[in-house]
């Protein structure tokens, strides 16, 4: 399948590229997994959840990539698959880093996959949720439950601390969530 879509913004091609299998989502109806390229970035999938979200990052541009300052701290919490780690990740060609965090074991597992396959090195994954105190916590999401350890916002900034001095980085100045 082959497909371009405007919406006021540049064009860029996607295409899916191969679809395997079929996984079963309690949440929608069963969806195969499936490999989409989104101009030169691959990434694999495995729930018709990631495709609006690669949708939303790489043809709809709904997170503004062009206004991350190339050398900025760019803290992606709900990473996902990494459809918004990748995009992000051409932008910082200045030394820039990305923080991705990502609590769903199965999504973390594509976003390693994703960032390797595409051999991104500006983006560090943490499996984890950001949460007031340290702890575990219980989370629902596609469909599935699963506990995940919590980390406050202190203590994954402190970890990014020696990133900053190293790489010369301000504070974090764009924050995307979801």
């Amino acid at each position: 399948m082959r497909g371009r879509m405007d919406g006021g913004k540049p064009r860029i091609p996607f295409q899916v590229r191969t679809i395997r299998g079929s996984t079963f989502n309690t949440i929608g109806p069963a969806v195969p997994e499936f490999e989409i390229e989104v101009g030169k970035r691959l990434l694999r999938a495995n729930h018709y959840h990631d495709l609006g979200g690669i949708l939303e990052v790489f043809v709809l541009d709904v997170y503004c990539l062009r206004t991350i300052p190339c050398n900025a701290l760019v803290l992606d919490l709900g990473a996902g698959i990494g459809d918004f780690s990748l995009a992000a990740s051409n932008r910082l060609r200045g030394g820039g880093l990305i923080l991705a965090l990502e609590p769903n074991p199965t999504d973390f597992q594509l976003l390693r996959t994703n960032l390797q396959l595409n051999h991104v090195r500006n983006v560090i994954p943490e499996e984890c949720a950001l949460g007031r105190e340290p702890g575990l916590v219980s989370l629902s999401f596609k469909g599935t439950s699963f506990v995940a350890r919590s980390v406050p916002l202190d203590d994954i900034l402190k970890s990014a601390g020696s990133f900053y001095s190293r790489r010369s980085l301000s504070h974090p100045i764009f924050v995307k969530m979801d």
